[in-house]
């Protein structure tokens, strides 16, 4: 009796660590979603039209020297 009592205390526990785990999961992909993924995707925009303006620039010093 002794050891079923156990088991049924450890079995519901691992239910509420899985819960509480995929919850944990779930938020962490979420803020990696809205702090690093967004970020990223509007700094490789600029950096790319920023990119584009020197390459500009790089051309037309390149013409003016030849």
């Amino acid at each position: 009796m002794r050891a079923r009592i156990i088991l049924v205390f450890l079995l519901s526990t691992l239910i509420y660590l899985a819960l509480a785990s995929t919850i944990v999961w779930t938020i962490v992909i979420i803020a990696n979603l809205i702090f690093v993924w967004k970020p990223l995707q509007e700094f490789r925009k600029t950096r790319a039209s920023i990119l584009e303006r020197i390459e500009e620039k790089e051309k037309g010093r390149d013409t003016q020297f030849m």
